[in-house]
């Protein structure tokens, strides 16, 4: 099961919000041992640390929709995802990763 953790911050991320998060990830390092990633815009800064099921080659996080207005960090397991895909697929959508997640982010 990954971990997962986050700062909000109204007024600004600041780089000791990074630091704290990074904090947060070293504990949980055995929740993901996959993988480890910081990720922070002007006002929220995301920890994820990645146990690799599906999408193990190319299904980092965050996700992101087309215009990267959307950042998607998430846990589990959407059991029917391929049928999802596969009906975006035929409406025109075109995907990045094998990752299950990226459906989410594609309906934005």
């Amino acid at each position: 099961m990954c971990g997962i953790n986050a700062i909000y911050n109204h007024d600004g991320v600041l780089d000791q919000h990074k630091e704290i998060v990074h904090e947060m990830n070293k504990e949980m390092l055995y929740r993901g041992p996959d993988a480890q990633v910081v990720w922070s815009n002007e006002q929220v800064v995301f920890g994820h640390n990645r146990l690799s099921i599906i999408g193990i080659e190319d299904g980092a996080q965050p996700l992101f929709n087309k215009d990267k207005s959307i950042a998607l960090i998430c846990n589990g397991e959407i059991y029917n995802y391929l049928e999802l895909k596969n009906e975006l697929v035929l409406k025109g959508h075109h995907f990045e990763t094998s990752s299950d997640y990226e459906v989410y982010v594609v309906f934005v």
